[in-house]
């Protein structure tokens, strides 16, 4: 009888974390959903990325694929190899507008936590599975991605998950499946890919593993190297010139990590912003993820791509996307070194696997929370701010709701990703292209982001040309909005 009791008690706890499970997944979706649109709401958003996105996107479903005019590009491909923006195309049909690519980033972050809550309670137990979502969750590089506008790699964090905890089961079709689908975010993921195929190899003795770890490498190299500098009319990657220390191309960039670590080290730690990347990536988990160094191993391609870069933003860990897609198998190695610890101190000691167990995860769950006090993206941050509406984002929206829907725009940053739905859109500075002749209306936003003209004088003195130049009438001047239309 005691035993059914016991069982019925184990069964009970299961249900209600999940139970709990579920409640934070919805927190969490519903909550950078709305965060995230209330951003895009109040021109927080910009052509880089939500807008070149969103324009693809958009024209993807209306046959124009994988278009680049909108930043002066013959196709977007000549930056990145990203086709999962193909289906995402079809959420048009039942919300046409930007923020739908923000609501399905969160909803996809949000059940990438499924996954990892399966294997800490395979590894551990059921409530140690919630702790370590509840981490997941509430890890702040994946938070700062999801609020920095809109990025197909982004999603690739709440898939690769799946593919891990697949891989682990043995269940190798939906491991594949989940693969291709992180592998479609964009070309850097055939590393990520090819690096679990080499752990499917090593833990499992899977030869199959040494297929897809092969091909992973092998369809970066290929899409780096040919197809996406065959788009953009360049020899190289457009990224390179972050690695130019290193070398011109990617085999010198190979060649130069593999013949002089040393440089390469002190490339990397004379730096105190890489260096702070590094101490500060298993913070979260409190350092229990070097316990599993095979899985932590996975994430290195990404590591060293951020870290050998030039551009800051690459490396700063808990505002940009750059790093989301390791936050999964942080999670996941710091789940096997929680499980090793728990099992070496239990045979070595004795102490009860529970005891072990709910005093790890009490400290990770402390850290978590300490961590995200001081960096992270929800009200349990102390830099935490409530977006907060201006009178003057009510006369930007009318404004736009001036411009018909089939008319070619020229606009500037910040309000290009609210005109996006459309053929022929230019960013401003940019009038007019062969395909779609001279702008139909110029939308401006006179004290926002004036990028990409970086000198405030000489963007002033376009617009000022502009109003007094014949070619536009001005159709609408108010709150520092702009709107000319061609006569």
């Amino acid at each position: 009888m005691s035993s059914i009791n016991a069982n019925r008690s184990v069964e009970a706890q299961v249900e209600y974390a999940k139970i709990f499970l579920w409640v934070l997944i919805a927190a969490y979706g519903l909550f950078f959903s709305y965060l995230s649109s209330a951003n895009h709401d109040h021109f927080s958003t910009n052509a880089f990325d939500l807008g070149i996105f969103d324009y693809a996107a958009w024209n993807n479903l209306h046959g124009n694929f994988f278009p680049g005019l909108f930043i002066g590009l013959p196709s977007l491909f000549a930056i990145h190899f990203q086709p999962i923006l193909l289906p995402l195309g079809l959420v048009y049909l039942i919300w046409d507008d930007a923020k739908a690519l923000l609501l399905i980033q969160s909803l996809v972050l949000a059940v990438g936590a499924l996954p990892l809550y399966w294997l800490g309670r395979q590894q551990l137990n059921s409530w140690a599975g919630l702790v370590f979502a509840t981490v997941y969750l509430l890890f702040p590089a994946l938070q700062g991605a999801n609020l920095f506008e809109f990025h197909p790699v982004t999603l690739a964090a709440g898939i690769l998950p799946f593919a891990y905890w697949y891989l682990h089961q043995g269940n190798l079709g939906r491991f594949v499946l989940f693969s291709l689908l992180a592998a479609a975010c964009q070309e850097d993921i055939f590393l990520i890919v090819g690096m679990l195929g080499f752990y499917l190899f090593i833990t499992q003795r899977d030869w199959r593993g040494l297929l897809v770890g092969l091909g992973g490498f092998a369809g970066f190299l290929f899409l780096s190297m040919v197809f996406i500098p065959s788009f953009s009319g360049g020899e190289t990657h457009f990224g390179l010139h972050r690695y130019q220390a290193l070398g011109r191309t990617i085999p010198e960039v190979v060649q130069t990590l593999l013949t002089r670590p040393a440089f390469v080290w002190q490339y990397i730690w004379s730096d105190p912003d890489k260096a702070r990347y590094l101490t500060h990536l298993l913070a979260p988990v409190a350092y229990l993820s070097l316990l599993d160094p095979l899985t932590l191993l996975i994430a290195a391609p990404t590591v060293a791509i951020n870290l050998l870069s030039s551009l800051p933003t690459t490396y700063a860990l808990d505002r940009f996307h750059y790093s989301a897609m390791l936050v999964p198998f942080v999670v996941a190695s710091a789940i096997n070194g929680t499980a090793f610890l728990v099992n070496l101190v239990h045979r070595k000691r004795g102490f009860s696997k529970t005891f072990l167990c709910a005093i790890l995860i009490t400290m990770i769950l402390i850290v978590t929370l300490g961590y995200q006090l001081k960096f992270g993206h929800t009200p349990l941050a102390i830099a935490f701010q409530w977006p907060t509406p201006q009178p003057s984002f009510v006369t930007g929206r009318q404004m736009l709701e001036l411009i018909p829907a089939d008319s070619v725009v020229s606009a500037q940053t910040n309000l290009s990703t609210h005109l996006t739905h459309r053929p022929g859109i230019y960013l401003f500075p940019r009038l007019t292209s062969e395909l779609y002749g001279p702008a139909q209306y110029i939308a401006l936003d006179v004290s926002g982001n004036i990028y990409p003209i970086f000198d405030p004088a000489e963007y002033q003195r376009r617009v000022s040309e502009l109003k007094v130049s014949g070619d536009y009438t001005v159709v609408f001047e108010q709150d520092n909005y702009l709107l000319l239309k061609r006569n």
